[in-house]
């Protein structure tokens, strides 16, 4: 799922809420294969696939825990 103009131009703009960082990661993780769940409990194990994708949504993830 590509994520929508909204969240991209928010994330460029460096004003992304928590709920908009949310979305984010679900967008990314579903094209993974995973819910957003799945995707947290497998960047806390490190179990995230390698690659622009996973580095992502690990990146995210830490955004998140940040905000």
């Amino acid at each position: 799922m590509t994520p929508p103009q909204t969240l991209i131009d928010a994330l460029t703009s460096g004003d992304m809420t928590s709920d908009q960082l949310r979305e984010l990661i679900r967008c990314e993780a579903d094209e993974l294969g995973l819910t957003l769940e799945e995707a947290v409990a497998r960047a806390e194990d490190g179990t995230l696939p390698k690659g622009p994708l996973g580095t992502d949504i690990q990146y995210l993830l830490d955004m998140l825990q940040a905000a």
